[in-house]
């Protein structure tokens, strides 16, 4: 299949899709046919996105230069298809939901292919690296990260407010509400992105591309928000975004890298056990102390998986 022509499998398939829903649009004037239409367009989304997925992963995965063609045309896919379906829905209130997922995963998906695509060297870690990682590191982690974490859950909602309901709030925020989980997720990415950054570029050898992928999952974990999924949908979605964007530059650097990716969306999972319990107690008093356990718990986590790296037999650095 890739030895041929990687891209023209996928090209094919594009053009599958784009013409069902041209044909679709053409016929969507009301009643079923526009019912009709708006089935077949999650339809053709949904098959654009698994495409778009096994894509990226067989591009990450796989050093193989045609699989690596694959994945771009893949995640290229995603992208104009969420572009279409932002340019035909424009003007209507609703929009399909998988557009917002699209665009992510073409956002983290161009971030984790321009991480594959650079040179394969490795990087000492310098001499005065503390190794194995102290528990003062371990502490100095978790309240860095827990800090980072909090000051974006208390602003986000402020800055929402300023953005997507200047004139006070309404149903229908239209691009100011997806402009306004855009800026959050950019401050959120930036600001996490440069805290973990910090603790990491001596102790693990972590370059400044950290900072930028983390941008990237956070912008596309703003737009996946704005397609109004269900807390649980958006939690795992979050963890995986997080956890991809963050492991393209991990992998680089720590044997069992996946583990970041499963640590982010077990706690990712536990954060919405928690919080759907702290929302069954219906208490507002009680709100702020419950959301501070999940953040303590992501950062802990992680600090201690870094740690569990560090101790390794072997230099914690891919060989």
């Amino acid at each position: 299949m890739f030895r041929r022509a990687p891209g023209t499998e996928v090209l094919g398939l594009s053009l599958c899709l784009l013409s069902l829903a041209i044909s679709s649009t053409a016929r969507a004037d009301g009643g079923l046919d526009a019912l009709a239409f708006y089935i077949e367009l999650l339809a053709v989304q949904a098959v654009g996105f698994v495409v778009g997925v096994a894509g990226l992963l067989g591009a990450v995965l796989s050093r193989s230069r045609n699989a690596r063609v694959f994945g771009i045309a893949a995640v290229g896919l995603n992208a104009l298809m969420a572009l279409g379906s932002y340019v035909f829905f424009h003007r209507q209130r609703a929009l399909p939901w998988l557009a917002d997922y699209q665009a992510a995963l073409a956002l983290v998906g161009t971030a984790m292919l321009v991480v594959g695509a650079r040179p394969r060297k490795e990087r000492a870690a310098p001499a005065n690296t503390p190794s194995p990682l102290s528990p003062r590191w371990v502490l100095a982690w978790v309240l860095a990260h827990g800090a980072a974490t909090a000051a974006i859950g208390f602003a986000q909602g402020p800055i929402i407010t300023a953005i997507a309901f200047p004139d006070g709030w309404t149903a229908h925020a239209g691009g100011r509400w997806t402009l306004a989980l855009l800026v959050v997720g950019i401050l959120r990415g930036g600001l996490l992105g440069a805290v973990e950054w910090i603790l990491l570029r001596r102790t693990m050898g972590i370059d400044a591309m950290w900072i930028a992928v983390t941008i990237v999952a956070g912008a596309a974990l703003g737009i996946a928000g704005a397609g109004g999924a269900g807390l649980l949908i958006g939690t795992v979605l979050g963890g995986a975004l997080l956890g991809s964007a963050q492991w393209s530059v991990l992998r680089r650097r720590v044997r069992a890298s996946v583990l970041w990716i499963v640590v982010l969306l077990a706690t990712s999972l536990l954060a919405w056990i928690w919080t759907t319990t702290a929302v069954g107690l219906r208490s507002p008093t009680m709100m702020g102390p419950l959301a501070v356990v999940p953040v303590a718990l992501q950062s802990l986590a992680t600090g201690l998986l870094f740690a569990w790296w560090s101790r390794q037999s072997d230099n914690p650095t891919r060989s």
